[in-house]
């Protein structure tokens, strides 16, 4: 409970470091194992971390926070420091080519124009590494928001309708595609006819296609 990890956290709070609580404030926006390398420069303070079993280490190469500890901090996090530190998480995981983990993170950190571009330009490595799943569930609850730039709102359509078929979600493609102006001079208007004409396909609908 809220109470039993104020008592559990107050004392180790006292004697803690400012670059040890830095870190982690930092762990708590992954939901996840975080990459160890990303906190190269802060050994000390992490090691100290670990030693008071505060920061686990699922592996070498990862660190993670028990998720009753990573929730309390988050929740202490002001909303203008919990959008920053989803930035750098975002940024953190772009550099290592994990693009569904740092569009996650653009999203909560109220970016969802650089979580859509993130994605859409490295599509086919994240589908083909499994992530379509995730990255659906990821961009749903974006086609429910009002994207001002209209490159947006067509990259979205596109990357949505890519991962809708596979999840025979045919027709909410359809819909996305269809929910958006596709003119002669825009470069993805190719593209968007392409995926309508296999959308189209799947559903039985041929000369349309």
């Amino acid at each position: 409970t809220p109470v039993a990890l104020d008592w559990f956290m107050a004392p180790f709070r006292l004697h803690l470091a400012p670059a040890e609580e830095t870190i982690l404030y930092e762990l708590s926006v992954h939901n996840g194992a975080a990459p160890r390398d990303g906190w190269k420069s802060n050994q000390k303070a992490l090691r100290t971390l670990i030693e008071l079993t505060l920061v686990e280490t699922p592996s070498q190469e990862s660190l993670s926070l028990h998720p009753a500890i990573r929730s309390w901090l988050y929740q202490q996090l002001p909303p203008d420091r919990r959008s920053a530190l989803h930035l750098a998480a975002a940024n953190l995981y772009a550099e290592r080519s994990r693009f569904t983990l740092a569009a996650h993170h653009y999203i909560q950190a109220g970016q969802p124009s650089m979580a859509i571009w993130t994605w859409y330009n490295h599509r086919q490595q994240e589908i083909n590494q499994g992530q379509s799943s995730a990255a659906l569930e990821l961009f749903l609850p974006l086609r429910q928001t009002q994207l001002t730039n209209v490159e947006d709102q067509r990259a979205l359509a596109l990357l949505f309708a890519q991962l809708c078929s596979p999840a025979g979600q045919t027709q909410e493609g359809l819909t996305a595609l269809e929910q958006v102006a596709w003119p002669a001079s825009s470069p993805s208007s190719a593209q968007a006819y392409q995926l309508r004409a296999e959308l189209l396909t799947d559903v039985g609908e041929i000369d349309r296609a």
